[in-house]
């Protein structure tokens, strides 16, 4: 017969010690990993570090210096309007002489945009109390000066303006009239038409009418007269008629 096969011997428990004791498991804590996509606030600050490069605080002496305060002095203000000072006039072109011609003064100013209605009335106001002649107290209120009130007292005649300093006279016209008649009735020959012999001049005061009636009985011509500036008419003279060409009238 085959001999049997031995039984393993199970180990003796002794019951009076208990239940073996278990053994010790050891629990090693495991390290969370971050979300890909989801840096944890360590990676972020090391990031922002990379990316954010830190700027150096600059020394004292490095710091650019506060630019000092502006010491330019202040525009200056324009000072109030004293009483008595030529009040501002508005300054028009000149209508046409048919527009002018017999209306008062202060009209033909207003026309001319030399004066205003308010100004013309306020000189009628010292007319009023005072007399005098209406120009000359727009004068002497600052409201016009001489050469506008010799225009104006022209325009009321039919005479119109020139500017001498626009004209480059020939010899021939000049010859028109004699040194001694310009210098003797402030005059300037601006123009000559032998066809109808009419010869035009200016003069620098619209009353001279002394120099046109002359004009006609001593030379024969028809007369046509402009008004211009007592100084055109001296630098004009100075020009074309020089002192040492002066002749007696004959």
């Amino acid at each position: 017969m085959p001999s049997e096969i031995p039984k393993p011997k199970r180990p003796l428990v002794d019951l009076d010690a208990g239940a073996p004791a278990k053994p010790k498991v050891t629990v090693t804590p495991i390290r969370s990993r971050p979300i890909e996509g989801k840096p944890d606030a360590a990676k972020d600050a090391d990031d922002t570090a990379r990316r954010v490069p830190s700027r150096p605080i600059p020394a004292s002496g490095d710091a650019k210096p506060t630019p000092p305060a502006s010491t330019s002095p202040p525009a200056p203000r324009k000072p109030a309007t004293p009483p008595g000072t030529p009040k501002q006039t508005i300054r028009g072109k000149i209508p046409p002489i048919s527009q002018l011609k017999g209306r008062n003064l202060g009209r033909i100013l207003i026309k001319m945009g030399k004066i205003t209605r308010t100004q013309a009335a306020e000189a009628k106001e010292v007319q009023a109390k005072q007399g005098g002649p209406i120009g000359q107290i727009l004068v002497e209120l600052g409201y016009a000066d001489e050469a506008d009130i010799q225009i104006a007292l022209a325009a009321q005649v039919g005479m119109e303006p020139i500017d001498l300093s626009k004209l480059d006279l020939t010899p021939e016209i000049i010859a028109m009239v004699p040194a001694q008649v310009a210098h003797t009735y402030k005059i300037i020959p601006t123009d000559w038409q032998p066809e109808t012999k009419l010869l035009s001049i200016a003069l620098a005061s619209p009353d001279n009418f002394q120099a046109t009636d002359d004009l006609k009985t001593l030379m024969g011509f028809n007369i046509k007269a402009y008004i211009s500036s007592n100084e055109q008419i001296e630098s004009m003279l100075g020009r074309y008629y020089p002192e040492d060409a002066v002749e007696s009238i004959h």
